[in-house]
């Protein structure tokens, strides 16, 4: 019988040059030189938690060094992880404001607690942030439309393969100083909308911002692109219209009679998050001369509505994307395009609330780091 040789190399020589990009030591004075998120600040706000003691005191530790957990842990095998997506924005004052961070401390902790994951008092989140941000201050860009993107997030760091409440958990606070989120030309933004490809439903975690909800949603994402669409538009179990992508959405019908315009947006349940900016703009709307509508709007009925013309404008909102007007849906390889709007709602609401959010009015929205 024939020996069979095993051969052997050493194990450095296969090893693969790791790519430890170097973050650079000052601030960019472009953020939109980078994608959204690829530029980080030196430092992240770090506490670590178990059964037994838990959690332990802030620290700061070098974002370059990144993250060393075992292999077992939960959140890598199991999605055990959860985060929010806020804002710090630089005032015509010299202040760094945060916007309505304490919508996200509550919503955090009702994703910490749908994963069995600890959770953390409003009112110390929002503590933490400012003691983050605070550390990394000059990272708030001045230019046009920017801001210090801010990313608290906590994962399972339980060393089992069990499938159970973690024992062990570790929260951190990520800052990237970001301009606009969308690469593509937003002047022609399209959603793609796909039959039967859903992101959430009744009794599911949809409304939570949970890790677990984002994964499934990069194959559509990466077919809208190859469509030239920004996004998706998400469908309920019914055909209602749910979310834009990673953005609630609002609809604005005319009514031919009265002249009147009805905006429309989906009613909060298991399928649509609850979004800060969503919950802002229902607030300045009700504020304007429009009817507001907290609504579900079905697919036919959007499809009928940009065909007959009551459809007249359509817009995304959220903390990355802030307000972004949308002008076409391609729905069966076809193209439905609504009429261009000039100075519309959307436009309007983007400029209300960059007035809050940069100081320029004093609001209780606006809360000083």
């Amino acid at each position: 019988m024939k020996r069979v040789v095993l051969q052997t190399t050493k194990l450095r020589s296969e090893m693969p040059k790791l790519n430890l990009r170097k973050e650079p030591p000052n601030p960019p004075k472009k953020p939109s030189s980078s994608g959204f998120g690829e530029v980080f600040t030196p430092n992240v706000l770090q506490l670590d938690w178990t059964a037994l003691s838990g959690w332990s005191k802030p620290r700061f530790a070098r974002q370059i060094d990144g993250i060393h957990m075992p292999y077992s842990a939960s959140s890598l095998h199991y999605a055990i992880s959860c985060f929010e997506g806020t804002k710090a924005y630089a005032a015509d004052s010299g202040k760094a404001l945060l916007f309505r961070p304490d919508i996200n401390a509550r919503r955090f902790a009702k994703s910490c607690r749908r994963l069995a994951l600890p959770t953390i008092q409003p009112e110390e989140f929002v503590r933490l942030i400012r003691l983050a941000i605070r550390r990394d201050l000059n990272w708030i860009p001045h230019t046009k439309d920017a801001a210090l993107y801010i990313r608290p997030t906590m994962i399972s760091t339980d060393r089992s393969l069990r499938i159970a409440p973690p024992k062990s958990a570790k929260f951190f606070i990520l800052l990237s100083p970001v301009s606009g989120y969308f690469k593509q030309n937003t002047k022609e933004a399209t959603l793609l909308i796909e039959r039967g490809t859903m992101r959430a439903w009744p009794g599911g975690t949809g409304a939570l911002k949970l890790a677990c909800n984002y994964a499934p949603t990069i194959l559509p994402l990466k077919r809208a692109h190859r469509k030239k669409c920004i996004q998706n538009l998400w469908l309920g179990p019914n055909d209602e219209c749910t979310e834009a992508g990673s953005m609630n959405i609002f609809f604005v019908f005319k009514c031919k009679r009265s002249g009147k315009r009805n905006v429309y947006t989906p009613p909060l349940d298991d399928m649509v998050l609850p979004g800060v900016i969503r919950s802002s703009v229902l607030t300045l709307l009700r504020s304007m001369d429009v009817v507001v509508r907290v609504e579900s709007v079905s697919l036919s009925e959007l499809l009928e509505g940009i065909t007959c013309g009551n459809l007249v404008e359509c817009f995304g909102c959220g903390t990355a994307a802030t307000i972004t007007p949308i002008n076409a849906f391609r729905c069966d390889n076809r193209k439905y395009t609504l009429p261009e709007v000039r100075d519309g709602l959307a436009t309007k609401l983007l400029g209300k609330l960059r007035a809050i959010q940069y100081g320029r009015i004093v609001s209780r929205w606006a809360i000083s780091v």
